[in-house]
């Protein structure tokens, strides 16, 4: 690529789409949404007094605020003992405050969440405005006539797409730090990593934003595609990130677009986390930007349906699944006793929600998969599996995934056939191997990536070489050799 030509085209993408009557609008329209977001202090920020749970010496009655289930715990001393992830200014500045000067030690609770920064908020509107704009890429371009002369010179399809992604990224980089930079005169955002990871989020965003519009022919359709796609990827991705952070840093920041979110976020100190989540984002970004450079000719994008919109039935299908098994332990974590249903309840019902949304999908192809002529050969495969083990996870939201990934009951049958009817036989057979077996240890796998990933390429193999109904078998025999094992050394 020549690096004349890409910024030829990102200046001609800049007067495009910035001149007639709007101008300039549309990005100070946008930092002007985004300034209020990252720049307002909210009002009970430093007027509440902090909260602590626990046993509250009386040197500090009237000055922190008793409340079940607070960031920090209180054991009374002497010396008086602090568990907390990080110690609030506000908690710090009571116990400076107090006449008597308790002896304070403090315990780092390794385990407890940590709530996210306004710089993610300041991320998810900027992501969620790029929607419209890259409706006016590729779609408004084929809609003028004008991709097909500019695919006809000299000008490649690698720069042409790249040149369009920098005028977008840097545009919508450059709103998103201004505004940033708003909050940090306001006193509502520190500087911090999200300075470097917020532009590397807004990369991706773009470039996932352009593949998935190359093949739109108009702006109405260019706009309706990333609108339903970009903020549920943008949510999931920044979720998942945030949750395998919690105990794999390094493993949350390699998440496509989830990653820089959440170092933008807070959600990791270290240089070399953050580091990892940018390097992530742009290899991710180039990628999509290949991806999409390859599906362009001047025609439009090549005649090929062969994801045929399977990539919106993972998004869906991931999200019902941690929506249903993790989702209650959310609200376990913060204190509820139970979550809001049991594990086996939890489990049946991930189960059924990724049989339906494999089932619509199937449906909406036309075309369902073969059971296979040698089902029996899972037979053999399953208890080989078993015997990999099954990690155990502590924490209400690591320890309900664990169980989803070999679970055991009544609910076994119901996760192990929505499993694979989603994995094997909608993803696999449009995706491929490679991709369906990330999307497996990224959704069904979370809690236990290694194993997960050793056991989704031999399921994956299966079915590739034998069909549905061997992969089938094998995760049912895996299942019940794991349960029986389990309950033996029980």
């Amino acid at each position: 690529m020549r690096p004349a030509r890409l910024l030829a085209v990102a200046r001609r993408e800049r007067v495009r789409t910035s001149s007639g009557r709007r101008g300039w609008g549309l990005l100070v329209f946008s930092l002007v949404l985004l300034l209020p977001a990252s720049a307002l202090r909210l009002p009970s920020a430093t007027a509440a007094l902090p909260e602590v749970s626990g046993q509250v010496p009386a040197s500090l009655s009237g000055v922190v605020r008793w409340r079940e289930g607070a960031p920090a715990t209180l054991s009374a001393g002497p010396p008086l003992v602090v568990r907390t992830r990080s110690l609030a200014p506000g908690l710090r500045e009571a116990l400076v405050a107090t006449e008597t000067r308790p002896a304070v030690r403090l315990q780092v609770v390794p385990g407890s969440l940590r709530l996210p920064g306004r710089a993610l908020l300041v991320a998810l509107l900027a992501i969620s405005m790029l929607t419209g704009p890259l409706a006016e890429t590729l779609p408004g371009e084929r809609e003028g006539r004008t991709l097909e002369v500019l695919l006809s010179t000299s000008l490649s399809r690698r720069e042409l797409v790249v040149g369009k992604w920098l005028w977008w990224t840097a545009s919508a980089s450059v709103v998103a730090l201004l505004a940033g930079v708003g909050g940090v005169l306001s006193g509502a955002l520190r500087v911090g990593p999200w300075l470097v990871a917020m532009p590397a989020a807004l990369g991706v965003a773009v470039a996932l934003g352009l593949w998935l519009v190359r093949g739109a022919g108009d702006l109405v359709g260019g706009a309706a595609v990333p609108m339903r796609v970009l903020p549920v990827v943008a949510v999931v991705g920044a979720g998942l990130a945030w949750g395998l952070g919690e105990r794999w840093p390094l493993l949350g920041a390699v998440v496509p677009l989830g990653g820089a979110l959440a170092a933008a976020s807070g959600a990791w100190d270290g240089v070399v986390v953050v580091g990892v989540a940018v390097l992530a984002s742009l290899a991710a970004s180039g990628a999509l930007l290949e991806a999409t450079a390859r599906s362009l000719d001047a025609q439009g994008v090549k005649p090929t349906q062969r994801d045929g919109g399977v990539w919106g039935a993972a998004v869906v299908g991931g999200l019902c699944w941690w929506l249903a098994v993790a989702g209650p332990g959310v609200f376990e974590a913060g204190g509820a006793a139970g979550g809001l249903a049991s594990r086996q309840v939890a489990l049946a019902a991930g189960g059924v929600l990724l049989a339906l949304v494999a089932a619509v999908g199937l449906a909406r192809q036309g075309r369902w998969p073969a059971w296979g002529r040698r089902a029996w050969s899972g037979a053999l495969v399953g208890p080989v599996l078993a015997l990999l083990g099954s990690g155990e996870q502590a924490g209400p939201i690591l320890g309900r995934l664990a169980e989803g990934q070999v679970p055991a009951g009544w609910a076994a049958l119901v996760v192990v056939v929505g499993q694979e009817l989603f994995f094997r036989g909608l993803l696999q057979p449009r995706l491929g191997l490679w991709a369906t077996l990330v999307l497996w240890v990224l959704v069904a796998c979370a809690a236990d990536p290694a194993r997960g990933a050793v056991a989704g390429l031999a399921l994956g193999l299966l079915g590739a070489r034998w069909g549905l109904g061997a992969a089938l078998v094998a995760h049912l025999a895996w299942v019940v050799v794991a349960g029986v094992w389990r309950a033996g050394v029980g």
